[in-house]
């Protein structure tokens, strides 16, 4: 497995849990993928002198992180950055692409790649927007408390069929190269549509499935994925 993890000292203005610095995320994130058969990429984007110096001492001295240095700055570059990089990859590769303000928890690789066995995209990320209707800042194919959807089920978790996931989740580098004209359509120079993305996606019979209970989250105390105490998993 291959990871693309994108790291900057920037971010939008949000309110997060207060453990989860980028720092803590990405301590966290080695916890559970720093295993001889996976590389980790981490691409430090425009970031400062002393964030560099941390990268190189602390976290590249681990045998399966390297580093690469852009100066893109803080927006959906990196990821089409991380993109290209995948794309190039031979296509049974299986690649988690990643951002740095997410939360992971036990199982986490192995359920990528059982996921990635059975899906053509898999998140760990149970958003909590399939469970809120439009109306409640949620997701429009929302009604009735949910998504349609069906419920899977691997070795180490249920999954569920989903509509959309913001940019972190991990797909084969085959389906990467066949959908990158789709990804370069919704992402412009400094947002991506993530919802539009996965729907457009769905349009050419791609799948998309996320844990449940979820096994990773977002950050933002607004959207942490529900049912999981992320307090005790992430270390302050």
């Amino acid at each position: 497995m291959k990871v693309y993890y994108r790291f900057s000292d920037g971010g939008y203005s949000k309110i997060k849990l207060d453990s989860a610095t980028k720092k803590n995320c990405l301590n966290n994130f080695l916890d559970h993928f720093n295993f001889v058969d996976v590389e980790i990429i981490i691409i430090a984007d425009k970031c400062a002198q002393e964030t560099l110096k941390w990268l190189y001492e602390d976290i590249g001295t681990k045998s399966s992180v390297s580093i690469v240095e852009t100066n893109y700055g803080f927006g959906v570059k990196t990821y089409l950055h991380a993109l290209d990089l995948a794309c190039a990859l031979p296509d049974e590769e299986e690649v988690y692409l990643v951002e740095d303000d997410y939360i992971h928890r036990g199982k986490s690789y192995r359920a990528i790649r059982e996921g990635l066995e059975i899906s053509d995209y898999v998140t760990l990320y149970d958003h909590p927007d399939k469970y809120l209707p439009r109306k409640q800042m949620g997701n429009p194919l929302v009604s009735d408390g949910g998504e349609d959807t069906k419920v899977l089920l691997t070795q180490s978790t249920h999954r569920k069929i989903t509509n959309s996931t913001p940019m972190t989740f991990a797909a084969k580098a085959k389906i990467l190269k066949r959908d990158k004209e789709i990804h370069l359509h919704f992402c412009s120079d400094t947002m991506s549509d993530s919802y539009r993305l996965f729907l457009r996606l769905k349009e050419h019979n791609r799948k998309l499935i996320s844990s449940i209970p979820a096994l990773s989250t977002h950050s933002e105390l607004q959207w942490l994925a529900p049912l999981v105490d992320w307090n005790k998993i992430i270390k302050s």
